[in-house]
């Protein structure tokens, strides 16, 4: 099974409308990404988001 060479990004701002518009950086460059609204809930996130 190949492991997939996709970056990843956790981009995380608790604006919601700033939020929005920097997710659309790494999708715009190709980047599998997640989002989050605060530092906690990326601390999180990180912890459990597989990398691969």
């Amino acid at each position: 099974m190949a492991i997939p060479t996709v970056p990843y990004a956790l981009v995380v701002d608790d604006d919601p409308l700033i939020l929005r518009h920097a997710c659309d950086i790494p999708e715009g460059a190709g980047f599998r990404f997640h989002e989050e609204g605060t530092g906690e809930e990326a601390k999180t996130s990180w912890a459990i988001i597989p990398m691969v």
